[in-house]
């Protein structure tokens, strides 16, 4: 029997790798405070701040694009989408930024200046503030993915798709380089956010690629060894785009996953009955946990709680996962009222 690996499996087990992705984003923050603490920066918390990163959060928004190809393929009316994507986005994080920023800013600064500035990031953008970044980040791509949808769903085979993607990707990376180049002070501030750009794109090519069910094929593999040569050449380079190469490792190392469970590791009942089961759960709130996440871990480290010790970090994951059923229950409230309201306003 012919063993084929498509790109199907992405899709698959999509959710799965979200989940995943959560766990690795929370375990470099982790080893981040570590790193900035200088307490319990171990060999191995070293290594994988320097050859993993924060690439779980590129794989994040693949998987993100790869979700929105189907979703737009499905309905690709863009009032619609618009409206179901910010709304998705924006109540779970105005659940959560607006208590936050009120004790971070109000209770403990008495700047409510700082708070506005802070909840519609314009700190971010002035003073690189990076606590909520991902929302913007987000935002900004739900702009574009309509358009980009259209680009990419016009490729009459997998030829031209590849020839679009290199070309869109080339000169997003062209764009990155020269404002890093030209506007470096800006580029500081905001680079966490532009390298994920590219991130993004990708995934939704991965998302045409999985919709054909097309079959990946050796240059996935060569590909995947050359970005891990150059993720253990490069690790944390000064030169922040060639960051990008860590990205790509992280990417490529979540198709391969996928591959795997769907080749080999769904066999398995211990995967099947346990694992996937367990990723699949906290794929379902990776968004609500990692808004959660970082707004209490800030507030648990300025108050001198460090999470880089064990029982803080227990303390954080404990506090997030209340937050999460909270802002779960919250969201699905408000959705509720926009649904009834919208529906009587459509009545009349």
């Amino acid at each position: 029997m012919k063993l084929e690996l498509r790109a199907d499996a992405v899709s698959k087990y999509r959710q799965e790798l979200m989940g995943l992705s959560i766990l690795g984003i929370l375990l470099f923050h982790f080893f981040q405070d570590c790193r900035s603490s200088g307490y319990n920066y171990t060999e191995y918390a070293r290594f994988y701040f320097e050859h993993v990163g924060s690439s779980c959060v590129d794989v994040f928004l693949f998987l993100s694009g790869l979700g929105l190809f189907y979703s737009l393929k499905k309905n690709g009316e863009v009032r619609s989408f618009y409206a179901k994507r910010f709304r998705k986005i924006l109540i779970p994080y105005f659940l959560v930024a607006i208590p936050a920023f009120i004790y971070l800013d109000i209770v403990s600064k008495d700047s409510i200046s700082k708070f506005f500035r802070d909840i519609f990031f314009v700190s971010f953008m002035k003073d690189g503030s990076i606590l909520f970044w991902y929302i913007l980040l987000i935002m900004i791509c739900y702009l574009f993915s309509p358009h980009l949808f259209r680009y990419i769903d016009s490729s009459r085979d997998d030829h031209e798709m590849y020839s679009r993607m290199f070309a869109i990707l080339t000169f997003v990376i062209s764009c990155i380089l020269a404002l890093q180049l030209n506007c470096g002070e800006f580029f500081d501030k905001t680079n966490i956010l532009i390298l994920r750009i590219p991130a993004f794109i990708g995934g939704m090519f991965m998302g045409r690629l999985s919709y054909t069910k097309a079959k990946l094929g050796s240059g996935f593999f060569l590909i995947l060894i050359l970005a891990v040569f150059l993720n253990n050449q490069i690790a944390i380079s000064p030169i922040y785009t060639l960051r990008l190469v860590i990205a790509l490792t992280a990417i490529c190392a979540a198709v391969l996953i996928a591959l795997i469970s769907d080749a080999f590791l769904s066999r398995f009942k211990i995967c099947s009955k346990i694992v996937f089961p367990i990723l699949r759960w906290i794929g379902r709130y990776t968004l609500e946990l990692y808004i959660c996440h970082v707004a209490v871990r800030r507030i648990l480290n300025k108050e001198d709680y460090p999470t880089c010790r064990y029982r803080y970090e227990l303390l954080m994951l404990a506090i997030s996962i209340l937050a999460v059923v909270i802002v779960r229950l919250l969201t699905l409230m408000i959705n509720k009222a926009f649904d009834t309201i919208h529906k009587n306003y459509a009545a009349k």
